[in-house]
């Protein structure tokens, strides 16, 4: 981590996913389409009209030794979006 102010990064690489249970997935289509070719989820919306079982963010890091990266969990989306507003964090 580095310091904006004196031209550094404070920054971490995150991600928002939700996370859907195995029983909310109708279908995948592993091949995708003719626009996007990685997979398409089908999922029922029955979760208070979402798939989402949660929302959550998650930092990426990566290990010396491997090419592939791994995720942490940071926290939910709802917790972190709250805590924000009340730091006076604008949300676009």
């Amino acid at each position: 981590m580095e310091d904006h102010a004196n031209g550094n990064d404070l920054g971490i690489k995150v991600i928002l996913a939700g996370r859907i249970p195995y029983h909310q997935i109708q279908s995948v289509d592993f091949g995708g389409d003719e626009y996007y070719t990685f997979p398409h989820i089908f999922c029922h919306f029955s979760l208070r009209g979402q798939p989402y079982e949660s929302v959550e963010f998650y930092e990426q890091r990566q290990l010396e030794d491997f090419d592939k990266p791994y995720f942490v969990q940071i926290g939910k989306y709802r917790n972190i979006r709250k805590e924000s507003t009340n730091a006076g964090i604008k949300h676009v």
